[in-house]
């Protein structure tokens, strides 16, 4: 970038922005983009980081753009070590799920080994004709799901 002096300055010496690239500047205390008024000769030569606040690109120094991408760093490591963070809470999540479904099932497969209990009994008490009625109504039933 071609350091030059800005003359884009009101008289309090303040930088002149766009009405848009105002919007963008004005303090929020969040990170903020826009460029000075210049021109676009330093628009399109400048591809560091947003600057912080009303300074003019072109009076920037380039201590001010080293510490920046250092920032811009650090908070790119933050942000992977919270998605990290993220991914790892999520896979505890699924795994504790999991162990639930399976506690589920067995108690299903728990309650089913009763009622097949419960029915021995039953066909064992009937006598004679009466169970072999009830197993053919049974069998007849089973088949009837099966072909839907």
């Amino acid at each position: 970038m071609v350091k030059k002096s800005c003359d884009s300055r009101d008289e309090r010496g303040q930088v002149v922005y766009s009405p848009n690239q105002r919007a963008r500047t004005e303090p929020t205390g969040k990170r903020r983009g826009g460029y000075c008024v210049c021109g676009p000769d330093v628009k399109d030569s400048y591809d560091g980081p947003l600057y912080d606040g009303p300074i003019c690109l072109n009076l920037g120094s380039t201590e001010d753009k080293d510490k920046d991408e250092e920032e811009e760093e650090e908070e790119e490591e933050e942000e992977e070590e919270e998605e990290e963070e993220e991914e790892e809470e999520e896979k505890e999540e699924e795994e504790e799920k999991k162990k639930k479904k399976k506690k589920k099932k067995k108690k299903k497969k728990k309650k089913k080994k009763k009622k097949k209990k419960k029915k021995k009994k039953k066909n064992e008490e009937l006598e004679g004709r009466t169970r072999r009625r009830r197993r053919r109504s049974i069998s007849i039933r089973r088949m009837k799901r099966r072909m839907g």
